[in-house]
């Protein structure tokens, strides 16, 4: 589940915008098992307690690796593994990481390239793992064709076709109720989910086809009916708790299926739409992002996200009102973030540090600073790792640099992966200033 939610993330960068993403980084700072730290204050008798990263997806292009207040300095990895030893009478460590970067095509010809930094401490745990999803590493594909008819649907005006199977998707789309697709579909058995929608995006009906070979022809080369017993239901969602000034709340519902597919539901207010049987299977997992937003400099907002399997009714309670600090203009900055509204639940500081955004290839660094790390300290820094290989270089003088700076709050523990009932808030912040 944490790749998905690094792809959303990568996804919120470029579509819904800053206001969302802090929820959705809050798992992807590490997953897998937490493990026993032992002294938890390094390794006893002078020796030093090791941390282990295990990355799967893409390997990271470039990784750098913190002790205690030390600089940071080039690692490697050995087996898709990293480990930092951190010493007796240390706690804390950071972990930093160029992912490859994904390319997205005509007519955007945008290169994004992110990079992620986890800081944690040994009470945190020393296990974890993380991830760069898959990138545009690329995979085997077949040719997937086939046919669908939703014009029994009242209001669709296009359908998705949605293949994919292990980590790897692709969509298909035909531009109205009904005629034939053919797309470049991962090779082997793939699953195949077909979606209606009206002209605003919002889903109408959906249906679940199973396993199918790619390449290949879908259904046995029968045209795929969409009628009546695969429409879509709905849910209500109540909001609580919005704070004076704010506006809004609306919700971006979205459900992910199995490992890979991930479909947009619906964008609105008061509900969010809901499957048929027809159209999911065990693992399937719906998520509701929830989130008002105040005007002003800088721009404020709040965010409430809920993962589940089964559908039903959600009450969004936002969180308390933030008050950020905005950060002085500089080519790496600095944070004060300061905030008393979450007093449980696995708290961490977090910024989003963006530059070069109006040319063709544009960076994108992001910050997660837990609770044990942060301890008394209320400053997150953009780390300068300009100076090792791999890492991009700074910021040129006189671009704009978009930041993002907010306190999130999860249901489950720093470095767990993300479980399918879960519920993340997030207070933050964002603006813009033209680099020094």
């Amino acid at each position: 589940m944490t790749q998905n939610l690094r792809l959303m993330f990568v996804s919120a960068l470029r579509g819904i915008g800053l206001g969302a993403v802090l929820t959705m980084m809050a798992g992807c700072g590490g997953s897998g098992g937490s493990s026993s730290c032992g002294s938890c204050g390094g390794g006893g008798g002078g020796s030093p307690t090791d941390v282990t990263i295990v990355f799967d997806g893409s390997a990271p292009t470039a990784v750098a690796t913190q002790v205690g207040a030390g600089n940071f300095a080039a690692a490697s990895l050995s087996g898709g593994k990293l480990t930092v030893g951190v010493p007796s009478g240390t706690t804390n460590y950071a972990v930093a990481y160029v992912c490859p970067p994904v390319q997205l095509a005509a007519p955007v010809n945008l290169r994004e390239n992110f990079v992620h930094v986890w800081e944690a401490a040994l009470t945190d745990g020393t296990s974890f793992s993380q991830s760069c999803g898959n990138g545009n590493s690329g995979f085997a594909t077949g040719t997937l064709t086939g046919s669908v008819d939703a014009s029994a649907i009242a209001g669709t005006s296009n359908v998705e076709v949605l293949a994919f199977n292990g980590t790897n998707e692709v969509a298909g789309a035909v531009a109205s109720n009904a005629g034939s697709f053919s797309i470049a579909a991962p090779t082997g058995a793939d699953r195949v989910e077909v979606l209606a929608y009206d002209s605003l995006f919002h889903l109408q009906a959906a249906k679940d086809l199973g396993s199918q070979t790619a390449p290949g022809a879908v259904n046995g080369g029968s045209a795929v009916s969409l009628g009546a017993a695969d429409q879509v239901g709905s849910q209500p969602i109540t909001y609580s708790n919005v704070p004076a000034g704010y506006q809004g709340p609306m919700s971006f519902a979205s459900i992910v299926l199995g490992t890979a597919g991930v479909a947009t539901l619906t964008t609105g207010g008061a509900a969010y739409p809901t499957l048929p049987a027809g159209a999911l299977e065990n693992g399937d997992t719906y998520s509701v992002i929830s989130t008002v937003i105040a005007t002003g400099t800088p721009s404020k907002s709040m965010t409430v996200s809920q993962t589940f399997t089964a559908a039903q009714p959600i009450a969004v309670v936002f969180p308390a009102a933030f008050a950020p600090v905005a950060p002085t203009a500089a080519a790496w900055p600095s944070f004060t973030i300061s905030y008393s509204g979450f007093r449980s639940g696995s708290i961490s500081d977090a910024v989003i540090y963006r530059w070069n955004t109006s040319g063709t290839t544009t960076y994108a660094l992001d910050v997660l600073s837990t609770a044990a790390h942060q301890g008394a300290s209320t400053s997150v820094a953009v780390p300068d790792l300009s100076g090792i290989a791999g890492f991009p270089a700074a910021p040129v003088s006189g671009s704009t640099a978009i930041w993002f700076e907010g306190v999130v709050d999860s249901s489950y523990p720093p470095g767990l992966g993300t479980p399918v009932v879960a519920t993340v808030s997030q207070v933050g912040a964002s603006g813009d200033y033209f680099v020094p």
